[in-house]
């Protein structure tokens, strides 16, 4: 069985309603559409959501300067200005897309987490 949401559930009750019944039915469908409407709105991103994408391509261009070895968080800490007074947590929160996107690997030697940019050859 699916799960049954607000837009079903108002479906629903609309086909048990009989048809005489207009000033209910046209409440019903209008509430069935402000749904139809939240969940059909295109949300453009916040501040912090455009600025995390400014910092991931500073890290991007920090990590491929030098495509031979990985780094872990705090280099990229020190090496990013933008990340000087961040959180080891906040920079792997901004790593894990670069991770997840295939941009940048990540990997585990002796119980450090290296990253490094992926090269295009």
């Amino acid at each position: 069985m699916t799960k049954l949401t607000n837009k079903t559930a108002i479906e629903l009750a609309l086909s048990f309603v009989p048809t005489e019944e207009t000033e209910l039915r046209d409440k019903l469908t209008h509430i069935a559409e402000g749904f139809e409407k939240k969940s059909n709105h295109e949300r453009k991103p916040t501040a912090k959501q455009v600025e995390n994408v400014a910092i991931r391509t500073e890290i991007l261009d920090f990590l491929r300067g030098d495509t031979s070895k990985g780094y872990t968080i705090s280099d990229i800490k020190a090496g990013v200005p933008a990340l000087a007074d961040a959180s080891s947590q906040r920079v792997s929160g901004l790593m894990r897309p670069l991770v997840l996107g295939a941009l940048v690997t990540k990997y585990t030697d002796k119980r450090v987490t290296y990253f490094q940019a992926v090269t295009l050859d």
